[in-house]
């Protein structure tokens, strides 16, 4: 999964102040095996409906209100850039 907030911690990328994940993490204090590196913006820059479809496949319905953060912190990255 992908998080995006304040303190965020996903399953697969975290976007935030604090940003903890197992694969990519984005922010102030990240903590992931690619964490503030190319690997995660490029991740992080793939169309937001192959990010959806991934939540979606793995978290079914739920996935659905996991969405509005990851657009929220997704649209805040490239207003910063």
């Amino acid at each position: 999964m992908v998080a995006a907030g304040g303190a965020a911690i996903g399953w697969t990328a975290a976007v935030g102040g604090l940003a903890i994940a197992r694969e990519f993490a984005l922010g102030g204090a990240a903590f992931a095996p690619h964490a503030n590196d190319g690997a995660v913006r490029e991740f992080l820059q793939q169309p937001l409906g192959h990010l959806a479809a991934t939540v979606w496949h793995r978290a079914g319905w739920s996935g659905l209100l996991l969405l509005l953060p990851i657009a929220v912190g997704l649209r805040a990255g490239q207003e910063d850039a």
